[in-house]
């Protein structure tokens, strides 16, 4: 509960500031995996120029997210919480290529780790209002890495409704530095977001 009145009061503050050419999202995701039968996913992202009119800052945002294995958004034995600061090349107004470096805290089942996050994510094709994205989202952590990677088409609706919803195909693979043999899992994820 704490989580969600931290994301309405962000969407309120966001709101509050004047908009400029990109629009904030926040995006709420459910997927189902091989090992996993449901994530949840809340995501919020903010672009910079919202926040400030410095130049150099115009083509970055701040990604926030909140990750729980249950299916409705409720913590369960993972809770996953991090940021990402975001810079976006080519962007018309979104960016065609961004690329991210954060952090996360995460918590499963008593044991807690902070990964460190590099984000890679590409429009590869299509119009408006249908585009084909890709991404891919690296984890660092003190015994291994965590690759994930997911690929799908994107409905984003006009300017009239700043809704867009996906589809995508989830693909994850885990590798410890001390074992040779990782582990995969395989699953899709529906999103729906709503750009302000």
């Amino acid at each position: 509960m704490r989580h969600t009145l931290i994301c309405i009061f962000g969407l309120f503050v966001c709101g509050l500031l004047p908009a400029q050419n990109r629009p904030a999202l926040i995006q709420a995701e459910v997927s189902s995996t091989l090992f996993t039968p449901y994530l949840s996913r809340m995501v919020f992202q903010c672009p910079l120029d919202r926040i400030t009119a410095l130049p150099v800052l115009s083509n970055m945002d701040v990604e926030v997210w909140y990750l729980t294995n249950t299916g409705y958004f409720w913590p369960g034995t993972l809770v996953e919480g991090g940021a990402t600061l975001r810079y976006g090349f080519t962007s018309d107004p979104h960016p065609l290529f961004t690329l991210g470096l954060g952090a996360a805290v995460e918590q499963m089942g008593g044991v807690w780790a902070v990964p460190f996050l590099v984000q890679l994510d590409w429009v590869i094709g299509g119009g408006k209002p249908l585009v084909y994205l890709a991404g891919i989202d690296t984890y660092v952590l003190g015994q291994g890495i965590i690759l994930d990677a997911s690929t799908g088409p994107e409905i984003r609706f006009g300017p009239s409704v700043p809704v867009s919803l996906a589809l995508k195909l989830w693909a994850g693979a885990a590798a410890e530095f001390s074992i040779l043999n990782p582990s995969y899992d395989l699953g899709l994820r529906l999103s729906a977001g709503y750009r302000f």
